[in-house]
């Protein structure tokens, strides 16, 4: 399993709000259109969201990022957003049964 991990923040609530409405806008792609097999927006606070995206491997996002990765810049340039992006494998998973 491949799993991404951003975290973005905004200079203030309102700029998370919007990206927050965005990023739920762009569920029927999720669906349509990509690789993804499971997608999280967590608020952390502080005009921050948490993001974890997960892929049956690293070439299913790659993919997948080709066209996600425009929208998300796009977006988050035009809320003034910081993106932190931690992309990696799964080296150790526990799942209850």
């Amino acid at each position: 399993m491949f799993i991404r991990v951003f975290i973005i923040k905004f200079p203030n609530e309102n700029k998370k709000e919007l990206a927050a409405t965005f990023i739920e806008s762009l569920k029927p792609r999720f669906e349509k259109e990509s690789k993804i097999l499971e997608f999280q927006t967590l608020d952390i606070g502080e005009g921050k969201l948490l993001n974890i995206a997960r892929y049956k491997n690293k070439i299913e996002f790659e993919e997948t990022n080709k066209w996600f990765h425009p929208k998300f810049t796009s977006m988050m340039k035009e809320l003034d957003g910081i993106l932190e992006n931690i992309p990696g494998e799964t080296i150790i998973e526990y799942k209850r049964p």
